[in-house]
């Protein structure tokens, strides 16, 4: 059975999917939806209760005008919803000088102006860092609840008319006269145009992108402090900390209080890297846990010593890494600006969710590319313009 005609149709309704959906909804856009599980889910990328919101951006300074767009969007979501999504913290960088995430984040902050404050880490005695560490405050970032902003983003493109489908898996698309098809288990859509932000299942929905996609398993671990209020909400700031003896970065939260009963789970940490690759993206490496275990437990002893107990939670989240790290964000090649997709956040995009859902809502509708993402577009992978390893 072929279901009546829409605007648009978004296949993934994650973080990006979610924020496409009500953006392309806000625009009077005729849009369905469609995930194959019921998101906010743990299947993804947005598992894990909190995420760094920042614009001192270390990665590239060109990712600051899309993140300054992404601000607005926290605040006029948090309007819509009437919930505290973005809580602004304030946000730590221990590191090494010379180091990427102290380097990458000043000259972000030079190039666009964004206020970031050389510190002494004595005003933060939970964190035992070298002496010839970099310290840096970044007061206006912080943290958001993906499952909420998620949940607050579905609700909003509901509000303005969206048709949203979970538990539905789709089999396969393709263009048909005027639009494109989807298929699913459960029925045939049409469109005029087609998103596809489906994550780690991107390689699947475009085969031509799998060899640019890798999907690492990431862990996520949640340990008791000694002392409550050294991690409390109010208290401690979000933090990131370069270690020379590890890739990439590891980062954490304050202890958040539960959003639905329950006790809390603890001080929350990660290793912001790309993790064990997935090979079967319908279940878990159980070998992860050891793995990230030993190198969680030497940071703690090391930079916490005495701080906390151990107890450990763990759970996992997926990340989609391209090539250089940095997002993909394109029309797909001969289907005439019919197909526009978004993939491979590589483990830093949640932030970026109501930017990219306006950029690829506008990407929808208008037909054009917005300057704010063109640095991002998939040609780079085909010129051979990778701009360098990921962190």
């Amino acid at each position: 059975m072929i279901e009546g005609w829409y605007d648009a149709i978004v296949i993934g309704l994650g973080s990006m999917g979610s924020a496409t959906c009500w953006r392309l909804a806000q625009s009077g856009a005729r849009v369905l939806g469609i995930d194959r599980f019921e998101p906010p889910h743990r299947r993804g990328s947005h598992g894990g209760d909190s995420r760094i919101v920042r614009q001192a951006y270390f990665e590239h300074p060109d990712y600051v005008p899309l993140l300054r767009r992404a601000y607005r969007g926290w605040d006029e979501l948090a309007d819509i919803s009437g919930c505290t999504l973005f809580e602004r913290t304030g946000l730590l960088y221990f590191g090494p000088a010379e180091h990427l995430l102290i380097a990458g984040a000043l000259e972000s902050s030079r190039r666009y102006q964004v206020p970031v404050e050389k510190v002494s880490a004595s005003e933060y005695p939970l964190f035992q860092v070298p002496s010839d560490y970099c310290c840096l405050l970044e007061r206006d970032a912080g943290f958001v609840r993906p499952d909420l902003a998620i949940e607050s983003m579905l609700n909003a493109a509901r509000a303005s008319g969206a048709e949203l489908k979970s538990n539905e898996k789709v089999i396969a698309w393709n263009q048909v006269d005027g639009g494109m098809e989807v298929i699913t288990e459960k029925g045939n859509y049409q469109a005029r145009k087609l998103v596809i932000v489906s994550g780690a299942w991107g390689g699947q929905m475009i085969p031509q992108l799998k060899q640019h996609l890798q999907v690492t398993q990431q862990a996520l671990v949640w340990v008791k402090p000694k002392n409550d209020r050294d991690v409390a909400l109010g208290v401690l700031p979000c933090w990131t900390l370069a270690d020379e003896k590890y890739p990439g970065i590891f980062y954490g939260f304050p202890a958040l209080p539960p959003r639905r009963g329950g006790s809390g789970r603890g001080f929350k940490l990660a290793h912001h890297a790309p993790g064990l690759k997935v090979e079967d993206l319908d279940r878990e490496d159980p070998a992860l846990q050891e793995t990230i275990l030993d190198s969680i437990r030497d940071i703690l002893s090391r930079y916490f010593p005495g701080r906390f107990e151990n107890e450990l939670i763990l759970e996992s989240c997926r990340y989609t890494n391209s090539p250089d790290g940095d997002f993909l964000v394109d029309y797909l090649d001969h289907f005439c600006r019919d197909v526009v997709f978004a993939l491979g956040f590589s483990g830093h995009g949640f932030k970026f969710a109501p930017a990219i859902g306006e950029v690829l809502a506008s990407m929808t509708l208008e037909g054009r590319v917005d300057d704010t993402v063109e640095f991002l577009s998939a040609k780079r992978l085909e010129l051979g313009k990778i701009r360098g390893d990921f962190v």
